[in-house]
């Protein structure tokens, strides 16, 4: 069965998700997604409360760190995400390790595991230890080094993963959207995280590919801010004011 079809949608994420799934797919509605230079952007340099919490020097660490891990996962099958070394989340995640002490990460999407290796890495960068979470259905080759705990979600998808994280506090968690990015799933993701997780942070790659980032940013008045510091996607970010 193939990850992302119908079939697949209907018996990992039910009925409900595949019929808003198709509506919105089929439903003809003109593209709302906003444009980059439409956005209240934050320049090359992440600069939250006046600190600088990023540079080139951990522009350089990360891309090597990442250039190693995909050397590890020569002959494999890796998804091309860092082909161009696009790390803009790495960055926004990273650059928000650096303004508290958080408990943890959790990121949706392991996919090859490179991104939280180098969250892991991060982790070591700035000497605090937090608890990192990833969760994924697909089964590729992935890499993981330590301190990453890895959550395989079983059929049915969403009910394995409400399962996990109902037991446990979140509220001073960064919430690392990478998974599937249809609308109807990064506003599952991102309501689940934020009303039923309650964490502090919402970090999303790839919000420009339709509007679901900035709806739900409005629906809970909260501004959205946006990064792009390389080829890759833009980055959304929405901050909970009570941190």
């Amino acid at each position: 069965m193939k990850i992302g079809s119908s079939i697949w949608r209907l018996f990992n994420y039910g009925p409900m998700a595949l019929l808003i799934y198709s509506f919105e797919r089929f439903s003809n509605k003109p593209d709302t997604s906003p444009k980059f230079s439409e956005l209240n952007s934050i320049g090359l340099i992440l600069n939250i409360e006046n600190k600088n919490l990023w540079n080139e020097e951990m522009n350089l660490l990360i891309c090597q760190k990442a250039n190693v891990l995909r050397t590890s996962l020569l002959n494999q099958e890796v998804k091309n995400v860092f082909d161009n070394l696009t790390i803009t989340r790495i960055a926004v995640v990273g650059a928000l390790l650096n303004t508290r002490k958080f408990d943890a990460v959790v990121e949706t999407g392991t996919q090859n595991g490179i991104s939280i290796s180098l969250i892991n890495f991060i982790r070591d960068l700035i000497n605090f230890d937090f608890q990192i979470f990833t969760v994924d259905v697909a089964s590729m080759p992935k890499i993981f080094e330590k301190n990453v705990k890895y959550i395989k979600l079983k059929w049915p998808a969403r009910y394995h993963f409400k399962k996990f994280f109902k037991y446990k506090t979140w509220n001073n968690t960064i919430f690392f959207h990478d998974s599937d990015h249809s609308k109807e799933n990064m506003i599952f993701e991102y309501k689940y995280a934020w009303q039923k997780m309650k964490v502090a942070a919402i970090v999303s790659d790839d919000v420009l590919q339709n509007d679901a980032f900035m709806s739900f940013s409005k629906s809970i008045n909260h501004l959205p801010l946006y990064f792009k510091l390389d080829s890759g996607p833009v980055v959304g970010l929405i901050i909970r004011r009570c941190i």
